[in-house]
């Protein structure tokens, strides 16, 4: 037996496919990213920020290491570098996977 797909099912497939192609993308670069040494040091960065603020605020930590990430990117615009939205990403990622190690701290010792 045929299967006929509505309008609706048709978009929503069309929809899932290239939202699909554009994680595998952002995945794929993600994974590039992390053999270069400048993007594994802005992700180090990131995460020192925002371990160290976030052990007394978690949120306000993962704020700031991505702030730290614009800042630099902003510094280097002005003629001091090179921007690179990667870079600012790398900063964001670190930031945000000592997000949940700095609430786990909190939770450990009470302050949550």
């Amino acid at each position: 037996m045929k299967t006929v797909l509505t309008v609706k099912q048709t978009f929503a497939y069309l929809i899932c496919a290239r939202i699909k192609e554009n994680l595998t993308g952002a995945i794929n670069s993600i994974k590039q990213g992390f053999k270069q040494p400048d993007k594994r040091k802005h992700f180090v960065v990131g995460f020192a920020i925002s371990f160290l603020i976030g052990i007394f605020l978690p949120w306000l930590g993962v704020l700031t290491g991505c702030i730290a990430g614009a800042v630099k990117e902003w510094w280097d615009s002005k003629g001091h570098g090179t921007v690179d939205l990667m870079d600012f990403v790398f900063t964001c990622l670190g930031a945000l996977f000592a997000f949940p190690i700095t609430w786990v701290i909190r939770l450990g010792i009470g302050l949550l």
